[in-house]
């Protein structure tokens, strides 16, 4: 045994890997390893080839491994408002293994849809940057925060219509540091995607910053995009 795999062991000890839907302990013979355990699996609504991708204006698509239901949902729910930053590992892990199945990971630089300065400081974190970073480390790439958000928006849930939407987030985006995203192919992540609104405004952002392409992914959609 190498010392990572026994530091590994000994870390499963003390620190025993549960199921990230449900919370119970991972064993073996369960399914995705360190994630998710077997009936979690069995639950899972997998977004499939033709629903798991959406067409945006200023993004080429967005990919995500998830409906935005059941148990994806409520996971979703614990990182957002109920402080379960763990979580957005796994979320990361699972984003990261989709894009590899549809064969897309040459990307120059990782980065995310970002929280207000407000709404950061009063959620403790940014869910979409911590899913960045792991989807990231996955990959192997850069992971660069190249976008502010400046302003204080009320969240895209309270809004009804596609267009309220997109007016919502219109001009909350700014480049953090000009020429950042120039010559560069960038995925942007977040946790969520419903229209498209959000990830929109930010890959125009990024695409008025010179960046060649903007991709997106995100660890769930609902199913109405």
């Amino acid at each position: 045994m190498t010392y990572v795999k026994l530091f590994s062991a000994i870390l499963d000890l003390l620190f025993p890997p549960r199921c990230c839907f449900c919370g119970r302990l991972l064993w073996e013979k369960d399914g995705d390893g360190r994630y998710a355990c077997r009936a979690c699996e069995e639950e899972l609504p997998y977004a499939g080839k033709d629903d798991g991708l959406t067409l945006g204006n200023c993004f080429v698509w967005c990919r995500s491994p998830f409906l935005y239901r059941g148990i994806v949902r409520s996971a979703v729910l614990r990182l957002k408002f109920g402080r379960a930053e763990a979580l957005a590992g796994p979320m990361g892990h699972y984003v990261a293994a989709c894009l590899k199945q549809y064969g897309k990971t040459d990307f120059s630089v990782v980065t995310w849809a970002p929280l207000s300065r407000k709404r950061r400081a009063r959620r403790g974190f940014d869910q979409a940057e911590a899913i960045a970073r792991r989807t990231a480390a996955e990959l192997g790439l850069p992971v660069e925060g190249l976008l502010v958000k400046q302003k204080d928006t009320p969240a895209q849930s309270t809004t009804r219509s596609r267009s309220d939407r997109a007016a919502n987030v219109r001009g909350a985006y700014r480049i953090r540091q000009k020429g950042a995203a120039a010559q560069r192919t960038v995925l942007l992540i977040d946790d969520v995607v419903t229209t498209g609104a959000t990830l929109s405004e930010c890959a125009e952002t990024l695409l008025r910053d010179g960046a060649e392409l903007v991709y997106a992914a995100t660890f769930a959609r609902t199913e109405a995009t």
